[in-house]
């Protein structure tokens, strides 16, 4: 095994951990959520926000995953109408639009990230602690990132195969 198939293996097993972490939290703490509203008539007032931030944690990883096992989006109308010397040059045309504007989504993130971390906003307090918004939104350029690299490892694939 290459040490380009090594890395791309660690890199889905980190994403599929890191689905399975967020998507867990996300259950259980909107299930503590709704039996405190329920039974007490009390819930977290920041709860609403961190559950928002989480599916975007969710969408991105998920996202990543579903690119890098390549269960995309994908438009297999054209694998019945094309011949494959056409369709190679489709599939490379759209990995390379893909990576071009995924690149162009990660700088765009950096940029939001260095503000949100310049003006120190704050996202949600429990109790004292203030937790702020950069700490959560890392995930935009993050995931573009995360999303970038899977792009490109399958634009080198398609240009092996």
């Amino acid at each position: 095994m290459t040490l380009f198939r090594q890395i791309l293996n660690f890199l889905r097993r980190i994403e599929q951990i890191l689905l399975v972490l967020l998507l867990a939290i996300l259950v259980v703490f909107s299930f503590v959520q709704l039996l405190l509203r329920l039974l007490f008539s009390f819930g977290f007032p920041w709860a609403d926000i961190f559950f928002r931030h989480i599916v975007l944690w969710i969408g991105f990883i998920g996202g990543a995953v579903a690119l890098g096992e390549q269960k995309h989006f994908a438009m297999d109308f054209f694998k019945k109408k094309f011949s494959s010397r056409t369709l190679f040059f489709m599939n490379v045309l759209s990995d390379l639009f893909a990576i071009g504007t995924l690149y162009f989504l990660f700088n765009a993130g950096i940029t939001f990230w260095q503000e949100e971390f310049i003006y120190k906003s704050v996202l949600f307090t429990v109790g004292s602690w203030e937790v702020p918004t950069y700490a959560f939104n890392v995930i935009l350029p993050l995931g573009f990132l995360l999303l970038l690299v899977q792009s490109s490892f399958k634009f080198m694939d398609d240009l092996v195969l």
